[in-house]
This record gives C-alpha cells, structure tokens and sequence, in this order.
C-alpha cells in the first residue's frame, strides 16, 4: 500500500507568538516561568507523546524556561483566551500555506473550499465517563476526538468541537453541512461518506470531493462503472 507524502512545511514561518499572547489576552503581565512560545511547543510534545496532564505540560514548559510553573498555575492558562492564541496561529500558518491555491482560484465560480478532519487523542483511562473510548480487552479507555472544518481561501475556520472517541465522522459532519453554501467545494475523509450529505450539498449548490469506500460503486453516465473506465486507462 502506498503512503501519502508529508506536506513540505518547510517555509512556514511561525508567526510573533508574542504580539499574538499579548492580542488575545493570554499573556497580559510577563513572568518568567511562562512564555507563548514555550507554551506552544510543550502542547505540541503532549499531543506527540501521548503525555497530555497538566503536570506533563507544566514540566515541559518549565525545562523550556528554565522556571517552575506549578500545576494549577498552568491548569488556569487553560481558558478561552488559549483557545484564541491557539486558533490566531494555526489561521497563520494555514494562510501561508493555502493562500497561493486562493489566488489561482480567484475569478473561479468556488467562493469557498471547505477542508474538515478530525484527529483523536488518548486520555488517562479515569477520564472514560467524560470522554469513552471504544475499550480494549483490559476494561474501559478514554479519548477525545478534535473536529475542525476550515475554508482554506479566507483562512477562516467553519466549526470545531470536541467530541467522544466514540463518536463518528459522519455524526460530526452533519454540523457543518448546514453551513454549506452555493459556491462551495467541500473536501472530507471518507469517515464522512454519506450520499444523502452529498445530495444535501449539491441542493445548496455546492460541490463535494471524497475518497470512495471499497465497497462503493459509481456509474457514469453512459451507465459503465468507473472502475472499468480507469482500469482501461492503465
């Protein structure tokens, strides 16, 4: 099977954590045991070890400064102010990469072009009555499943929610189908393949791209399966 290529972030430029902190508010007096750039790489690390408490991430960011920060210190950092430094940065970077595909669609009948994915990540087995997972054969687990849905031209972002691991693409995907209007193109996984969503989106006047389930047929018009057209293409 082959294996999709890393997209090259090479030339993304992170932009000034500092001026974004002190804009939403997330830092509004400086202390050393805390920095937004610090505060950004130890959240990276937690989603890449798997190591997500708030003591792992006080630790982290307390290696980075070089000062202590105590666990509620960084449980309190955690509000809707983190939240919008933490969306200013991604919009940043998701313009830098995107917007030269926004300039060549310009003067196009796509006014928008809606990415929506979502990632999972594991929890501490305690949090299981908040945040189920779908268990192993040890008992119950935990996780959290983050659902962004994102328009790639304005660099805005649709909707984004938290959820249940347990709870499916397609579920969450019905949110954002309302939002969908004429000149839209819609691109999702195929945890999101649903033939009445794409009937949905085409009445709203909008265009939809997925990738197929292997079970799933297409007929063209002249009535022949898609699957031989390719295949005579070889």
């Amino acid at each position: 099977m082959s294996k999709p290529l890393p997209v090259d972030c090479s030339k993304l430029i992170l932009p000034d954590l500092e001026i974004i902190a002190s804009e939403t508010e997330l830092v509004i007096r400086k202390s050393p045991k805390f920095s937004p750039g610090g505060f950004l790489q130890s959240l990276l690390s937690s989603v890449a070890t798997g190591q997500g408490s708030v003591n792992q991430i006080a630790s982290e960011l307390g290696d980075r400064v070089k000062a202590a920060m105590a666990r509620q210190s960084m449980h309190d950092r955690f509000t809707t102010k983190s939240t919008a430094f933490l969306m200013v940065v991604i919009c940043d970077l998701m313009e830098q990469r995107f917007k030269p595909a926004g300039t060549a669609l310009e003067g196009t009948k796509i006014l928008r072009i809606i990415i929506e994915d979502a990632s999972g990540q594991a929890f501490q087995k305690a949090n299981a009555g908040t945040f189920p997972a779908h268990g192993n054969h040890h008992g119950k687990t935990a996780g959290v499943k983050i659902d962004l849905s994102f328009d790639l031209l304005s660099q805005t972002i649709i909707s984004h929610s938290l959820e249940a691991a347990t709870t499916q693409d397609k579920t969450i995907g019905k949110e954002v189908i309302v939002k969908v209007g004429s000149g839209d193109l819609v691109l999702r996984d195929i945890g999101y393949f649903s033939l009445n969503e794409f009937d949905e989106i085409e009445l709203r006047g909008a265009w939809w791209l997925t990738r197929l389930p292997l079970t799933t047929g297409v007929l063209l018009g002249n009535g022949k399966a898609l699957e031989t057209r390719l295949n005579s293409r070889r």
